[in-house]
């Protein structure tokens, strides 16, 4: 196997700056998604399914002191949440995008970090 040593690490600032097409010149978010909240089917010993929220995405959360704006995407499965979403963030491997006709993000999933806009109006 050859070395990695020829090849530039990838950098997504010339893709930014020169009009990134595919979230139309929207800033390009560090980080990746993280699922909030998970349904989990029911079993033979459960009869009923269950939500479960995950430790990680929890902390991340309770640390944010500032008031927050939530963007949510919703809708029938296979119809382009994950997408839009990706858009959304200037990128176009944040959120997976599957082939099939399957749903592929089932649940609630957040971007972590989460992104701070400075803003001068205190609402």
């Amino acid at each position: 196997m050859e070395s990695n040593e020829n090849f530039e690490s990838t950098d997504f600032t010339d893709f930014i700056e020169n009009g990134n097409k595919f979230g139309g010149g929207i800033e390009f978010r560090e980080g990746g998604p993280i699922q909030l909240l998970k349904y989990e089917e029911g079993s033979e010993n459960r009869k009923f399914g269950q939500i479960l929220i995950n430790p990680e995405a929890l902390n991340i959360l309770q640390a944010i002191r500032e008031p927050i704006a939530i963007i949510s995407v919703v809708g029938s499965f296979r119809r382009g949440k994950s997408w839009f979403a990706n858009v959304l963030h200037g990128r176009h491997d944040g959120f997976y995008l599957g082939p099939g006709v399957e749903g592929c993000t089932r649940g609630i999933y957040m971007w972590s970090p989460p992104f701070k806009l400075s803003n001068e109006q205190s609402d």
